[in-house]
């Protein structure tokens, strides 16, 4: 059952828990203080300790307040409306925007997935329900007729997720690089979407 805080007390924790994410996924764990977290936060080192008793205990909890599956889950689910193309391009641009929004927790997860289990655990587990509710998606596109027959579900599914996962990659971790010159986001995402459309429909839906 989760804990009740006054609303003074809530946005205090909340302020910690935003810049601890900040500072996590600039620093990485090891070489982030909690004074460092406090100075941004604008409170005392005292104020930290009092909400969250260590490091670890903020950090943990930084992690089970995460909504990123349940955000992309929900999204799937929701954007099932008979149109093939429509729902694929919504659920492309949708993690897209998700996926940038929350770069700093994907950044955090990725570089401390080597040392910590937590890390490894939720990306692995994010990976999974997002994963299965794709396949689903497909399938239940396949049933009605409008995905071929002849295709793995759970490999577009893989494709396509993997495809939209990369760009967060490449935007986390080769940020000082131009990787796709004047190439605009709109055209990328649009690119994606004919390619995950046209290759997988069968004929009479893949326009």
């Amino acid at each position: 059952m989760n804990k009740k805080y006054s609303p003074r007390v809530q946005r205090t924790r909340e302020k910690i828990l935003t810049c601890a994410l900040e500072i996590f996924s600039e620093k990485g764990f090891q070489s982030t203080t909690i004074r460092e977290i406090a100075k941004l936060a604008r409170v005392n080192d005292l104020t930290v300790y009092r909400h969250f008793e260590c490091k670890e205990k903020l950090f943990s909890e930084m992690i089970t307040r995460q909504t990123l599956l349940s955000e992309m889950n929900r999204h799937i689910k929701e954007c099932f409306s008979g149109n093939f193309e429509q729902d694929v391009k919504s659920i492309i641009y949708t993690f897209t925007l998700i996926l940038q929004k929350e770069i700093h927790v994907i950044k955090l997860m990725l570089t401390e997935s080597t040392r910590m289990d937590e890390c490894k655990k939720f990306l692995a587990s994010f990976a999974r329900g997002i994963l299965q509710e794709l396949t689903n998606f497909f399938e239940l596109y396949k049933t009605n007729g409008k995905v071929r027959e002849d295709l793995d579900c759970y490999a577009l599914a893989t494709s396509l997720f993997g495809t939209i996962f990369s760009r967060t990659y490449a935007m986390i971790f080769y940020a000082d690089f131009d990787l796709v010159g004047t190439y605009a986001e709109e055209d990328l995402l649009e690119g994606w979407t004919n390619l995950y459309t046209a290759g997988s429909a069968v004929l009479e839906y893949s326009h």
